[in-house]
């Protein structure tokens, strides 16, 4: 029986208890049979409520990821991207972890997952990275992992931009650039895009402290993106 069949179940069973309840409460001398009645039916909807919840999660929820993109060797010519995450399966039996939407102008490449060589797919000129686990993660129980992987030649403009977008249920997403020292950025811009626009977000919202730029945003909305916009 799937989650689905099961909440209908119990939605049905607290509503035959409980209406049938509430009449008998005020209209029959069984008050007290009544009440209880109404108790279990109660019970019945709150259990249905719990369940269609449940089923309607996501694969996995993100409760922090961190996003960070520097430069060590001093110029856009190559940069590394690392990931953290920390990641909360929300069902059985999950054995890989997809993740979409990687690409830059240059090359990507160097896909790793906690230091280790993943499965790496290239479509309309997007990566995709799969992660395949040695077992099945357990349900709710969190667990980190690290994903990395390298820019060349992918910021050589004068003015340049690193986007990252929300593609799942995120509590809390951590975006930070490192500049390098010979070469920093200014003109900084962080602009929020989704389905009704984009809008530039003020100063306040995100931090410029020497060479780093770092943005935090909690329950980013899946679908929107962040894009940090520099001049070298």
């Amino acid at each position: 029986m799937n989650g689905k069949s099961l909440d209908r179940i119990l939605a049905g069973m607290g509503i035959l208890l409980t209406v049938p309840g509430f009449a008998a409460l005020f209209l029959s001398p069984y008050g007290a049979a009544a009440a209880i009645a109404l108790t279990f039916g109660a019970l019945f909807l709150a259990a249905a409520a719990i369940f269609r919840h449940l089923d309607s999660l996501p694969p996995y929820t993100y409760l922090d990821l961190r996003s960070e993109l520097l430069f060590p060797k001093g110029s856009g010519a190559f940069a590394t991207f690392k990931q953290s995450m920390r990641i909360r399966p929300n069902f059985r039996h999950l054995t890989m972890l997809t993740l979409r939407g990687f690409g830059a102008d240059g090359t990507v490449t160097n896909f790793k997952w906690d230091g280790k060589p993943v499965d790496v797919v290239k479509r309309a000129g997007r990566y995709r990275v799969t992660v395949t686990f040695t077992a099945p993660r357990t349900r709710f129980v969190p667990f980190s992992g690290i994903l990395t992987y390298d820019f060349i030649d992918s910021f050589l403009a004068e003015r340049e931009y690193f986007c990252e977008p929300v593609r799942a249920s995120t509590k809390r997403a951590d975006l930070v650039i490192g500049f390098p020292e010979e070469k920093p950025g200014h003109d900084i811009e962080v602009i929020r895009e989704d389905d009704s626009g984009d809008e530039e977000l003020p100063a306040q919202m995100w931090t410029h402290q020497g060479r780093q730029v770092s943005l935090q945003v909690r329950r980013p909305k899946p679908g929107t993106s962040y894009w940090i916009w520099w001049r070298w």
